[in-house]
């Protein structure tokens, strides 16, 4: 959801800053003076430099700005969120409980691990790890009542 945010914010300020680039450039040629006569360059005369700057309008800077305060704000949610629940895009943190652990050598061990209502056997090495087994616990005995 939040890339669709950004996707549909960025479409609406792209338009906005070539709008104001072209503003900004179209209103300097109405605004400059008529072109004097061309004088011959054998003169001894000191020349101006070009009129009109080339520097974009402001539009497209305060666009890029509000862009970026827009992702900002919205990285910043989606990591606190990720934070509270404890499990990136998890709607709640579910618990991993170990029960076992075992080690066969330096580098490989097994573990038993209680996770969403289940009981795992995990093998586990340096470069993977590798679900031995898996099953449902029997549910406790009801105690018997005197």
């Amino acid at each position: 959801m939040g890339r669709r945010v950004a996707s549909m914010v960025a479409c609406l300020l792209l338009p906005a800053c070539a709008v104001g680039s072209r503003a900004a450039s179209a209103a300097e040629p109405a605004a400059a003076p008529a072109a004097p006569a061309v004088l011959p360059a054998s003169l001894p005369l000191r020349r101006d430099a070009a009129a009109g700057s080339d520097a974009p309008g402001w539009v497209p800077s305060a666009a890029l700005l509000a862009l970026t305060g827009i992702v900002g704000v919205w990285l910043v949610r989606r990591r606190s969120v990720a934070k509270a629940t404890g499990l990136p895009g998890s709607p709640r943190a579910v618990p991993l409980i170990r029960i076992a652990s075992v080690g066969l050598t330096p580098q490989a061990s097994v573990h038993v691990v209680r996770w969403n209502g289940e009981e795992l056997v995990l093998g586990c090495t340096a470069q993977q790890v590798t679900l031995l087994s898996r099953r449902t616990p029997p549910a406790p005995e009801p105690e018997p009542e005197p």
